[in-house]
């Protein structure tokens, strides 16, 4: 018998594993006794998460499954999420937490692929060899950050902290850290939109005077020249041309220094349909139609800034649907108006979603890469917001969120 009451049969020869699960916030871990081996008198707190290790000498069968069904016992306790996965990294547990932010119940995730049920495409490589790493014992824990897709088709950021337990499971523990990435990004775009506004301001007065000079010089050429001459129909082609620079100046100084909201009362249904009015008078979209649902909502805010975003999304919608293709647009009021803007087109590839919302990035032909950047302003002027969503099925939703009564940003003015 060895000081400390352990035989040196039972001392661990070489602990395999483990891990890791979370439980108690700072209790003490003393004298586990896992399968008859005593781990004993670790005597250290741990902070946030109770971390259970669960041990074995290698010539004790049987401690791997006892370790599964400990962590699949412990796992509702937990304030994080844990998944269980078999050897083949199909799913034999997930907690209520990881359920709940999957958006699916454990019996529907049961046997299914964990890579190929719920972690998109650019993220699979990744993790499939951190799963590998995890069970071929290669580090005690393997560290990861990576997408996991819900049930709605939303991409949520998950921290995880994958473990072997021996060769039979891996086991995972995963912290939602979306919110904190999306916040960290936002703060990093409106730095970034402060400088690059800084720079469109200049380069677009400096362009915007020599333009007015060229416009007044064509438009007198024209004029002196015979209708049948050849030059005065160029002179009108370049006049177009000069127009569409024009309008990029103008959306460059809209982005660039929007002004300060000045806000009234206004319904948002009518603005809608007074934006759509506008849309389908282009004959490019063909029959496109509009399904407008949702309550009469009322809210106070600046009607020049919001029709520049509903036109701007309504827009995006109708030249991403396909000749008589419908834009749903539904309406829901709680603190807040929600308008959500969806179209029946191909989508967005997943490597391009992040950049939508980028100043001059644009997936078109034509086109200045400003219309969403634009109503991103608008609404985040009014101190609301506005993203987007890829369904599964097709397509993109842009969700809007406004304020029922103004809320102006620290950008805003």
């Amino acid at each position: 018998m060895s000081p400390g009451g352990t035989s040196e049969d039972s001392r661990i020869a070489r602990p395999e594993l483990v891990l890791v699960a979370l439980l108690l916030s700072g209790a003490v871990v003393t004298d586990l006794i896992l399968s008859g081996t005593v781990v004993g008198h670790l005597g250290y707190l741990v902070p946030a998460t109770l971390l259970v290790v669960l041990s074995a000498r290698r010539e004790r069968r049987g401690s791997a499954a006892a370790g599964v069904e400990l962590v699949g016992r412990c796992s509702e306790i937990a304030d994080g999420m844990i998944v269980l996965l078999r050897p083949d990294q199909t799913i034999e547990h997930a907690n209520t937490a990881a359920c709940e932010l999957i958006g699916r119940d454990l019996e529907s995730l049961r046997g299914r692929g964990f890579l190929d049920e719920l972690v998109p495409e650019p993220n699979r490589a990744e993790s499939r060899e951190a799963l590998r790493k995890a069970v071929a014992g290669e580090a005690r824990s393997v560290r990861l950050e990576s997408r996991i897709v819900t049930r709605e088709g939303e991409e949520r950021v998950v921290r995880w902290r994958w473990t072997g337990i021996g060769e039979t499971h891996v086991v995972g523990w995963g912290t939602d850290v979306t919110e904190r990435r999306r916040a960290r990004a936002e703060f990093l775009q409106r730095a970034a939109l402060a400088r690059l506004g800084e720079m469109t301001a200049m380069v677009a007065h400096e362009v915007r005077n020599p333009l007015a000079g060229i416009r007044g010089a064509v438009e007198l050429l024209g004029e002196r020249l015979p209708e049948s001459d050849e030059g005065r129909s160029v002179a009108r082609e370049v006049l177009t041309r000069l127009e569409g620079l024009e309008r990029l100046v103008d959306e460059m100084l809209l982005f660039a220094r929007p002004s300060r909201p000045t806000c009234e009362p206004l319904g948002i249904r009518p603005l809608i349909e007074e934006v759509w009015r506008l849309v389908e008078r282009d004959p490019s979209f063909g029959s496109l139609r509009i399904d407008l649902v949702g309550p009469a909502a009322n809210l106070v805010a600046d009607p020049v800034l919001l029709r520049q975003l509903f036109l701007n999304v309504l827009l995006n919608a109708a030249q991403a649907s396909p000749a008589g293709g419908l834009v749903k647009v539904a309406v829901e009021v709680d603190r807040e108006c929600h308008v959500t803007v969806s179209d029946e087109g191909p989508g967005v590839p997943v490597e391009l979603r992040s950049k939508i919302f980028e100043p001059f990035f644009t997936t078109k032909h034509h086109g200045s890469g400003l219309g969403l950047p634009i109503a991103w302003r608008a609404a985040n002027l009014h101190g609301g917001e506005i993203t987007a969503r890829f369904p599964p099925s097709g397509g993109t939703a842009i969700e809007i969120r406004l304020p029922l009564d103004p809320v102006p940003s620290p950008g805003a003015g």
